[in-house]
């Protein structure tokens, strides 16, 4: 399935993203992306934690019996959710508004402010600025452990090295 490859757009739940380093998050964001919105990534887990009771009770099931009683279990929570999607829907749509004028706001009051450097923060400018990051760190390499190490080294012989020039002076 090489050309659904090539179709198909990653990314990583914001639960994670926000765990990792900031590389990640400007890479790997869905909020960057149309369509995607805030996915959290925990869905199935979400699940689970509503399925946990079922554990203690499938220990002395048969095979069938369990898979009988998870199927009835999701088919349960799926009649809850039809039933919530209404105010889900209302509730997250109301949340998106809120948000989108917190940041109107923000970014309100950001426009036309100049930097030290005298660049004016306009909405071009800061379009440019998370390309520029999202190019960045989609190049990024983190060195190599022996790369490290050898930096760490350096600074060891520099430091001691000025110790040594500051002790026969």
């Amino acid at each position: 399935m090489p050309h659904l490859a090539d179709k198909a757009e990653f990314r990583v739940g914001r639960f994670h993203l926000y765990g990792h380093e900031y590389g990640c998050s400007v890479t790997w964001n869905p909020i960057r992306s149309m369509g995607w919105g805030q996915t959290i990534g925990e869905e199935m887990e979400v699940y689970w934690s509503t399925a946990s009771h079922l554990v203690a009770s499938g220990r002395v099931m048969s095979s069938a019996r369990k898979t009988q009683r998870l199927h009835d279990h999701v088919l349960f929570r799926g009649r809850i959710a039809r039933q919530r999607i209404g105010y889900l829907l209302r509730q997250r749509y109301n949340r998106a508004k809120d948000i989108i004028q917190q940041n109107k706001a923000t970014l309100e009051s950001l426009y036309e402010t100049v930097l030290p450097n005298n660049i004016l923060i306009t909405p071009e400018y800061l379009e440019q600025q998370g390309t520029l990051q999202e190019e960045y760190f989609r190049t990024y390499r983190k060195p190599k452990h022996d790369e490290l190490l050898e930096i760490f080294v350096a600074i060891d012989e520099e430091e001691q090295f000025a110790k040594n020039l500051a002790l026969n002076r």
